[in-house]
């Protein structure tokens, strides 16, 4: 698939307006999404982006949403 911080920046250069990360298997496999790698997107990105899969609860999506996501 490719380094996702690299993906990002090439679909953003390239016109995306949005960006839609999702973990397809984090929920079925009982895998909590990794914040590190939210901010490290919002550091770089200066477009929109949503993140799906692997969060199990209120405080997880706050985490998300403070990390910097939309």
């Amino acid at each position: 698939m490719g380094d996702i911080a690299e993906l990002a920046q090439r679909y953003r250069d390239q016109g995306a307006d949005e960006l839609v990360f999702y973990d397809i298997g984090a929920s079925p496999e009982a895998r909590s999404v990794d914040v590190a790698w939210i901010e490290r997107i919002a550091r770089l990105i200066d477009i929109p982006f949503c993140v799906a899969g692997g969060i199990d609860s209120v405080e997880t999506a706050r985490r998300v949403l403070f990390a910097g996501a939309d």
